[in-house]
């Protein structure tokens, strides 16, 4: 796993007791989240990134919702942020629908009809 300095810009939460907001770096997040789409859409969705409080990554979790409710997974096959394997590998635990789409981590920009399509198919279940 790379420097998180190296990723991700901090930004200090004001009253926010120390924690930062994490920003993906505006030149990385083409090639990280939306890698093989307009050049312009993908540096629009960089400016307009909503941020990541830092806390988040070490704050443990409730009860997970897919121990008690059906759950569908749609993985991205050219994700780069959360690798396909690892989706799979919790799509499994979860017991999900599972379809699978080439597509980068921000499949509903890159793939919409795939998206729109399996939450179709989850609402008539």
């Amino acid at each position: 796993m790379p420097d998180p300095s190296t990723v991700f810009d901090f930004v200090p939460i004001p009253d926010g007791g120390g924690n930062v907001d994490l920003y993906v770096k505006p030149e990385l997040f083409p090639k990280i989240f939306i890698a093989g789409i307009n050049p312009h859409k993908a540096a629009a969705l960089a400016a307009a990134q909503h941020p990541l409080a830092a806390n988040a990554l070490e704050d443990p979790s409730s009860a997970p919702a897919w121990k008690n409710i059906p759950s569908w997974a749609l993985i991205g096959t050219a994700d780069k942020v959360l690798p396909p394997a690892e989706q799979a590998n919790l799509a499994a635990r979860a017991h999900a629908h599972t379809v699978e789409v080439h597509a980068p981590h921000l499949s509903m920009v890159a793939k919409p009809n795939a998206v729109t399509e399996l939450i179709t198919n989850a609402a008539r279940h």
